[in-house]
């Protein structure tokens, strides 16, 4: 195939002109403020709430706690298999029928009134078998011994927690998705775990308060050998354009 005669003389124009070496150099310039930007990027900080153990128990009714003022606190209940199996509280949600296990749990400090909550577990099928699965959190008003009533409010004045930090106003509907909160007095905080209707007799097979440490990631780290990698690319292709010497190509004409 012969390649058109204007199309040899336009590329000889290029080279002529020195347009391709400007091209080289401007693209490899490129190449580096992209990779100087990745590089940048790559030391950006983000602030995460990270979890520490305070206190775990294993087959435990009851943990104790040594807990600061602002300590953000987040409980964790594993239901032993009983939990999942037996009788429960049959409940509609909307046109569905639900059988549900209500779990008390009582979060308290000398300083102040207890908080409350009702953790309502459902069993759900999983590999086979069944597992209680919380299906509702309710922060609840009262005492453990003249009873209590379920509040839809996000926190509660005079207890030792602030709720709303495991409550999520912006759902809908708002809700809790977690049992803990803000702690609101230095000292030692007591989490028990009762008042299980319809009734256990098994106690969670582990019982843990976790306390919030804040942690720095660094999400872009990972732009930090590609920027590296593009920088030494274009400064190779910059310094390439740069020794590349202007060069004529001349189309052959034919003898007459």
């Amino acid at each position: 195939m012969q390649i058109p005669k204007g199309l040899i003389k336009s590329f000889n124009t290029k080279f002529r002109d020195g347009n391709l070496k400007k091209l080289i150099v401007a693209f490899g310039l490129i190449l580096i403020c992209i990779g100087i930007i990745l590089i940048s990027r790559s030391n950006d900080e983000e602030p995460k709430m990270g979890y520490e153990s305070v206190t775990r128990g294993e087959n435990v009714w009851s943990v104790l706690g040594e807990l600061k003022k602002d300590d953000k606190i987040t409980i964790e209940i594993t239901p032993p298999t009983e939990w999942s199996e037996g009788a429960f509280d049959e409940v509609y949600a909307g046109e569905e029928q639900r059988g549900v296990l209500h779990v008390l749990v009582n979060i308290s400090s000398p300083q102040a009134n207890p908080t409350l909550f009702i953790v309502d577990y459902t069993p759900v099928e999983w590999k086979g078998a069944y597992i209680a699965t919380i299906w509702n959190i309710s922060l609840v008003q009262g005492s453990v011994d003249s009873g209590w009533d379920i509040t839809y409010v996000p926190d509660l004045e005079n207890d030792s927690l602030d709720t709303w930090s495991v409550y999520d106003d912006k759902a809908d509907p708002p809700h809790f998705f977690g049992v803990g909160g803000t702690v609101e007095y230095n000292g030692s905080f007591n989490v028990t775990v009762g008042h299980i209707y319809p009734s256990r007799t098994t106690a969670p097979t582990v019982l843990e308060i976790f306390r919030g440490k804040p942690e720095t990631i660094y999400p872009y780290s990972s732009f930090l050998p590609i920027g590296a990698a593009t920088v030494v690319a274009g400064a190779s292709i910059t310094f390439f354009g740069l020794r590349t010497k202007q060069k004529k190509f001349f189309s052959k004409r034919k003898r007459r």
